[in-house]
Order: structure tokens, then C-alpha cells, then sequence
């Protein structure tokens, strides 16, 4: 396989990956997010366990979520989550991270319920 050469541009103000020498198929742009992903997991410094006081979060609306989830044999929860850009994501709870997530979307979701619809 040829290499895939690629650059980072800015386009009309956003960033965009250029393929400067062939058009990956979409099966070749599944392996370098994840390759992209395995590299960023690695390097220094690590993403932050936190999310930055201040920091921007583009936030992607999906017109069709979808999520799995299932259970490792060690007893662990496993939740796929669908995203239309960057395909399917795993994420494995142990019991503790498990009862954070679920307290946390019950409370938001009686949140949510308490407050009137701003329609």
C-alpha cells in the first residue's frame, strides 16, 4: 500500500486534513483514526482526566445515537457508543465508574424534568 500523505490546513477559518497524494477510503480512514488514536493514548502529555476550566468543546449532535452495551466476564460494563465521525467507541466501566455514570444521568435527567422547556 501507498503511503498516505496528509497535511493540516486551515480552510475558510477550520482546520481540515488534505490528502495530498491519494483519496483513503473509508475503510483507510477507519485505520488512521484509530492508529491517530493508539499514537495520541501514548505521548506526552496525556489528555487531561479532567476537562480544562474554559476549554471549548465542539459538541457533535448525532441524528441517529446509538449506543450497545454489554458486560465483560470480570463483571464490567461495556458501552459502545456510535459517532458518525469517528465511528464506533468503546468504553469499559469497572463497578465504581459504572455507578458514577449512572448517578450522574439519573440526577441529570431529574434535572432536566424539573425545569421547564425552553421552547
Amino acid at each position: 500500500m501507498e503511503p498516505i500523505k496528509v497535511e493540516l490546513r486551515e480552510v475558510n477559518g477550520q482546520k481540515k486534513a488534505v490528502f495530498t497524494n491519494v483519496i483513503p477510503t473509508a475503510e483507510q480512514y477507519d485505520e488512521m483514526i484509530e492508529a491517530l488514536g493508539r499514537t495520541r493514548g501514548a505521548i506526552e502529555p496525556p489528555v487531561p482526566a479532567d476537562l480544562p476550566s474554559g476549554h471549548a468543546v465542539t459538541l457533535h449532535i448525532e441524528d441517529a445515537p446509538r449506543a450497545e452495551i454489554g458486560r465483560e466476564l470480570d463483571g464490567s460494563s461495556v458501552l459502545m457508543l456510535r459517532h458518525s465521525r469517528f465511528g464506533w467507541l468503546g468504553f469499559r466501566f469497572a463497578e465504581k465508574s459504572r455507578e458514577w455514570l449512572i448517578e450522574g444521568l439519573i440526577a441529570d435527567a431529574q434535572n432536566a424534568q424539573q425545569k421547564p422547556n425552553p421552547q
